[in-house]
């Protein structure tokens, strides 16, 4: 079976509130879920038997752009898979009376890679190939859609 890809999940930053009376001039916003936006990293190692370096994936370089496409539909498509329509069902704590619901989506078009570092391939490659590990990201959306009458 092909291995699944590593996540590791960092929060952004706490954004600064903005204080200051609303503008009388703007127009009412509708209620939204929060959300949060989350960067997700993980590392894989690819191989090329044309004599490729780390130093050859520089942004706009054909191969880069190549695989940072086949990088992101990577990862919508494994969101995708791993939480379905985008939905997912999680027990709820006891304070709960209803199942806790959060919407994961993938940040449309997020997906790329970062860097690249040249390694020592693994015994699986060909004897004549060059190996990168490569670093990359992507954005996961997460929002609460949960009814606020069921906390009780």
């Amino acid at each position: 079976p092909t291995p699944r890809p590593t996540f590791i999940v960092v929060p952004p930053p706490t954004p600064t509130p903005t204080t200051g009376p609303p503008s009388s001039t703007s127009a009412p916003t509708p209620e939204t879920q929060p959300s949060e936006e989350f960067e997700v990293t993980n590392q894989f190692i690819i191989s090329n038997e044309v004599g490729l370096t780390a130093a050859d994936f520089v942004p706009g370089f054909e191969e880069r752009i190549k695989l940072d496409n086949s990088y992101n539909t990577l990862t919508m498509e494994t969101v995708e898979e791993e939480y379905g329509s985008g939905s997912i069902g999680r027990q709820g704590n006891r304070n709960l009376r209803a199942t806790r619901r959060l919407l994961v989506e993938h940040v449309f078009a997020s997906g790329q890679t970062d860097s690249y570092s040249n390694i020592a391939c693994p015994s699986s490659a060909s004897p004549s190939a060059l190996c990168q590990l490569v670093t990359a990201t992507f954005m996961l959306r997460v929002t609460s859609d949960e009814d606020s009458d069921a906390v009780v």
